[in-house]
């Protein structure tokens, strides 16, 4: 669709909010025009794709989620927007509105996280194989739509400062501080002001930019660049929270991100894990090798090299349906990064999967699930003692050659009592709270867990994109954190 098409767009409906809403800024006016501007993008983004592609790429995409009545009703609000789109612009809040209580008087949040969950992985399935009967820009409109359905499920849904971040196992809601929660604020001035015609240059625009983030609270916020960059931030923070939701409760909430991620990579490129295996031998090795299950509160692997990216790693299990997951919080100099790894079909989440270069996604996959494979397999022993000569970084000397840097990494176990992240409380009865250090002997699996293995041994065996930055004159001024 033209920029010109957007803008004219845009323009039509903010009008319209403001004469309907005014143009205040109160935390429900702030949730309408976040509502507002997901459906304006999500418009924009079908207006030129035939319904019948829409039609069957939905139907293709949604093919393999088991929450059949949940993903159609998600279903019925993307072909509303391409079929009747000021109807859809309309009513998407009242929808929202609706399924938020619905979700609530029918305690079906855990049924609608796993929902999320499952549309995430297929997201990144079809995005990766490239699926040929499947129109991706129709897949990023539905998940968008499904994420910013997650901001009417806080338990005060207009405290904007908390997100919705998982499940307690007594079925309450787990929230947690957003990031930036109001940054859209001045990106909503920012917006009324471009739509008044009062920016009119590139360098007016960053004049403006500092002059209302500013104003704002936001003074680090100075020009175009670190708009963008900020946005992704809030972005990659969002992404994660929405990725993970159905495998945190109480136990697991501190593998989620503390610090956000500050949106710069660059670093990641010279982390280089060299496994003595490929990544389906290792994931052979931890389907068929288990010895052991993590400790209860985790384990945790500390790095030091002259060179500050990675600083520690933690790692902890969950069972989340008939299969053992492992959750991953990686503490770097740019902040944290949460992930999962399933280990019955071996996919592994993180943001990076949505990467273009998918050179950090393969290090970071790498690095985890060697230093996973040290913790639970037969052969953590000898790949423990030698995981120093596995794991190095890269980096050019002064003459340009490259050079692998020495990381020394140190693990200890974190068991005693079964701790609670979330309230800061320990389950009684579960021992001593001194970490186990690594040369405790491997636990054996318990009789669930190692059921599972068995079985899986014998024969058993996905944010995500976000939206392409556009120019910021042209686009609405908060689309939804799609993954």
């Amino acid at each position: 669709m033209p920029m010109d098409a957007d803008y004219a767009l845009l323009k039509k409906w903010s009008n319209w909010f403001d004469r309907k809403n005014g143009s205040g800024y109160g935390p429900a006016n702030i949730l309408q025009r976040r509502t507002m501007n997901t459906a304006i993008v999500t418009v924009s983004t079908l207006q030129n794709i035939p319904f019948t592609e829409l039609s069957s790429s939905l139907y293709f995409f949604c093919s393999d989620i088991d929450s059949k009545e949940f993903s159609r009703l998600y279903e019925s609000q993307v072909e509303l927007a391409g079929a009747n789109p000021d109807k859809f612009i309309k009513g998407l809040h009242s929808f929202f509105n609706t399924m938020a209580k619905r979700i609530k008087n029918e305690s079906e949040y855990a049924l609608f996280f796993d929902f999320l969950m499952a549309a995430s992985r297929l997201l990144f399935t079809a995005k990766e194989e490239k699926q040929s009967n499947i129109n991706i820009d129709v897949v990023y409109c539905y998940f968008s739509i499904l994420l910013q359905q997650t901001e009417y499920l806080r338990p005060d849904k207009f405290d904007l400062t908390k997100v919705v971040c998982g499940l307690k196992t007594t079925g309450e809601l787990l929230v947690m501080e957003d990031t930036y929660p109001f940054l859209d604020k001045p990106a909503f001035e920012l917006e009324r002001r471009n739509l008044d015609g009062k920016v009119r240059s590139p360098m007016e625009l960053d004049a403006q930019i500092k002059e209302i983030y500013s104003k704002w609270g936001y003074g680090y916020i100075q020009n175009k660049e670190d708009l963008e960059r900020y946005t992704q931030v809030d972005r990659i923070f969002s992404n994660q929270i929405a990725g993970m939701a159905a495998l945190i409760n109480e136990y697991t909430f501190d593998i989620l991100p503390q610090h956000c991620f500050s949106a710069i990579a660059n670093k990641f490129f010279s982390v280089v894990a060299l496994p003595p295996m490929l990544p389906d031998e290792m994931h052979e090795l931890l389907r068929t090798k288990r010895s052991s299950t993590l400790p209860a509160n985790g384990a945790v692997f500390e790095f030091a090299s002259e060179k500050d990216i990675i600083r520690k790693v933690l790692l902890k299990e969950t069972l989340y349906g008939d299969s053992i997951y492992m959750l991953y919080r990686l503490d770097t100099c740019e902040g944290d990064l949460s992930g999962y790894y399933d280990t019955k079909t071996g996919f592994f989440f993180s943001v990076f999967l949505d990467s273009e270069d998918r050179v950090i996604y393969g290090n970071i996959r790498r690095l985890v699930l060697t230093l996973y494979a040290c913790a639970v397999t037969r052969k953590g022993p000898e790949l423990l003692s030698q995981l120093s000569s596995h794991v190095k970084y890269l980096s050019l000397d002064n003459k340009g050659v490259r050079k692998f840097d020495e990381v020394s990494i140190s693990y200890y176990g974190r068991g005693g009592r079964l701790r609670n992240a979330y309230d800061g409380a320990e389950e009684a009865g579960k021992g001593g709270d001194t970490p186990v250090r690594a040369t405790k002997p491997m636990r054996r699996l318990p009789e669930p867990f190692r059921a599972l293995s068995e079985r899986w041994a014998r024969g058993g065996r996905r944010l995500v994109r976000r939206w392409s930055t556009r120019r910021l004159l042209d686009t609405p001024s908060r689309l939804m954190k799609p993954m």
